[in-house]
């Protein structure tokens, strides 16, 4: 692995600016797994081509509970998955589904563990995906513990459902895209306050954040972005377990840097842990449901 001496971190770090503004959103998304049984902390789920859904409750390498999971009818898509997440919308710590018919309805299954695996707590509809919006994800925005639905409009347009179970206690518009140059690249919990936030970001790679109180917004700026064409936001880990999510950018080569967030302020900032060689690939982390299209 090439060393990198100080001299190389300060010029590094000089050509870093807090809004940078070169290089593209990065590309592909965060493996957020299931959880199906209290306190696991990863699970596995198949899906069928014809719609049978089944999983599994795992400890290392060993299944510890399995069975099968609510069927997709005909028609229906699964709205969780590596780029939005796994919704939770009860909050007692397992994953529940979701399915979205073609036409935009939407049904959930609130899950429970069942002691040996999970069966169904309860169903029924929740807000439905209008024309040309699709789901951005689950982030908990109110931070009561119950992931909430953010949707988005082909043209940027922003709206969240605060959930409670089947429930909408709230909704309104939030933060969506100032112009088509613009995504939004995840859900970090920057300030460990009140609930996840949102950062978007601009093709140049300008970044910008809003701290978010349910579906208000109670801070905004801008955040560490892209130096180069040749870097990509790869994560929002909180690195230090201080203060939320931490913000982690890497070059085409695999030179890593993280930023120690305390909200839209830089507590700490290095080299992390990077790639060796160009065979090497960084898996993204699941924290703080993170978008990253």
């Amino acid at each position: 692995m090439t060393r990198f001496t100080a001299l190389t971190a300060v010029i590094f770090m000089s050509l870093v600016p807090l809004t940078a503004t070169a290089g593209p959103p990065a590309a592909g998304g965060p493996d957020i797994p299931p959880v199906f049984e209290s306190g696991s902390p990863s699970g596995i789920a198949i899906l069928e081509d014809g719609g049978y859904f089944y999983g599994y409750n795992m400890d290392g390498l060993t299944v510890t509970g399995e069975g099968a999971l609510p069927s997709l009818p005909a028609g229906y898509s699964l709205v969780a998955g590596a780029k939005i997440g796994w919704p939770d919308l009860d909050g007692n710590g397992i994953s529940d589904v979701v399915i979205q018919h073609s036409g935009g309805y939407q049904y959930a299954y609130l899950m429970q563990d069942s002691g040996t695996f999970v069966d169904v707590l309860d169903e029924g509809a929740i807000p439905a995906l209008p024309p040309e919006y699709t789901v951005l994800g689950w982030p908990d925005l109110d931070g009561d513990g119950d992931t909430d639905l953010v949707i988005q409009h082909s043209g940027g347009y922003t709206y969240a459902y605060l959930m409670n179970g089947l429930n909408v206690q709230s909704e309104g518009q939030v933060p969506g895209l100032p112009t088509a140059t613009y995504s939004t690249i995840g859900f970090s919990n920057l300030d460990g306050l009140m609930g996840d936030d949102i950062v978007i970001q601009e093709d140049g790679g300008y970044t910008y954040a809003y701290l978010m109180n349910g579906t208000s917004v109670a801070d905004e700026g801008p955040v560490p972005g892209l130096p180069t064409a040749t870097y990509s936001t790869i994560g929002f880990p909180n690195l230090d377990d201080a203060n939320g999510g931490d913000i982690v950018i890497q070059e085409d080569g695999g030179y890593t840097y993280a930023y120690l967030m305390n909200g839209l302020s830089i507590a700490d900032e290095g080299q992390v842990p990077g790639l060796p060689t160009t065979t090497y690939s960084t898996v993204r982390w699941a924290e703080s449901w993170a978008v990253l299209p």
